[in-house]
């Protein structure tokens, strides 16, 4: 719980109490609706609480549109985002809400329900006969569930860039041998005296060129593979941060 200051210290000045009540305000009233600040009761002012699980929802939300945009394109965040926000929905509900084709429709709502990112339910429409066309089949998307999958193939991605990381340094382990006995020979040589001049000179003769664009290829690439690793190991974090949340909702609402 965040009560409302008199004062508080910010940067080299100072807030007064009219200053800080309308920032909150202004989060607790965010016409974007985040519910990340949230402000209880009206005596003394009243006091905010950060609503974590609200905050980490959203957070995870974000990440798995941008994975299954990604993978599948933007009209699946559009359809995974209705499912999410409505419910359950047969698919010719998808259409009218998504404002697509059917032919689009099913062939986006059968792919991700492959892959885990949604799920079907299938309800007799008289009593326990699921013969398809007695059959009502309905879709549904849940938060949590997608965070799981997703969460699980974040593991599996930086298994695999590690797997990737050590085969590029096996693969050109003699070429960065030699990478490192020439630098320690440039730094002897600058212990010594030597100039510039002489030390590229001894370099040149000890790698070539086409050594060196090795070099530069494998540079370019291990930090591409490690830009990989950050950014996923970044939504891995969220996610799983979501994760426990959820299992300890009631703490955080």
């Amino acid at each position: 719980m965040v009560p409302i200051l008199g004062r508080t210290t910010y940067a080299k000045g100072h807030l007064d109490k009219t200053v800080v009540n309308n920032y909150v305000n202004l989060l607790a009233n965010d016409r974007d609706n985040t519910g990340f600040v949230k402000k209880i009761g009206d005596a003394s002012g009243g006091q905010y609480v950060i609503d974590w699980y609200t905050t980490l929802r959203r957070l995870a939300t974000s990440l798995i549109q941008s994975v299954i945009r990604e993978r599948f394109g933007g009209e699946s965040v559009r359809i995974f985002n209705v499912l999410a926000s409505k419910g359950f929905l047969e698919q010719s509900e998808v259409e009218r809400f998504c404002l697509l084709a059917g032919k689009d429709v099913k062939q986006q709502l059968y792919t991700m329900l492959g892959d885990g990112f949604l799920s079907l339910a299938e309800i007799p429409r008289v009593g326990s006969d699921y013969a398809p066309s007695r059959t009502s089949y309905f879709f549904s998307a849940d938060v949590h569930r997608v965070a799981n999958v997703v969460s699980s193939s974040c593991v599996q991605t930086l298994r695999n860039l590690m797997q990737r990381r050590n085969h590029e340094v096996d693969r050109q382990q003699n070429l960065l041998d030699r990478n490192d006995r020439l630098q320690n020979l440039k730094d002897s040589m600058r212990a010594q005296g030597s100039t510039e001049e002489e030390i590229e000179e001894v370099a040149e003769s000890w790698m070539g060129v086409n050594d060196r664009e090795q070099i530069n290829q494998f540079g370019f690439r291990l930090y591409t593979l490690d830009m990989a690793e950050v950014t996923v190991d970044h939504t891995f974090f969220i996610l799983t941060l979501f994760i426990k949340a959820h299992q300890k909702r009631p703490l955080f609402t």
